[in-house]
């Protein structure tokens, strides 16, 4: 499931907002191990939204053998990646 992370209310009368995807075992004993994945940093580097979408898709996959914790981050600059831009349209 798909949760917001931060929103912060942008000048430009938009909202910039980082969401996250957890994937954990159903089972959790409290020492498992966490690994993040980030990508979208650069908005007119799009092969990241892609990787974030196969990973997803290969572990659901074989969901029962999941033992540990992965946090998907696909957009850290999700306006960046709807311009197809490297910045906040602000910043240009």
């Amino acid at each position: 499931m798909m949760e917001t992370v931060c929103k912060l209310m942008l000048p430009i009368d938009e909202a910039l907002q980082v969401k996250k995807t957890r994937l954990a075992p159903n089972v959790q004993n409290g020492v498992e191990k966490r690994v993040s994945f980030v990508t979208g940093t650069h908005g007119d580097e799009l092969e990241g939204q892609y990787i974030c979408y196969e990973l997803l898709r290969r572990i659901k996959l074989d969901f029962a053998r999941l033992s540990g914790i992965v946090d998907i981050y696909p957009a850290i600059n999700p306006i960046g990646i709807d311009s197809v831009s490297r910045e906040l349209p602000i910043t240009k």
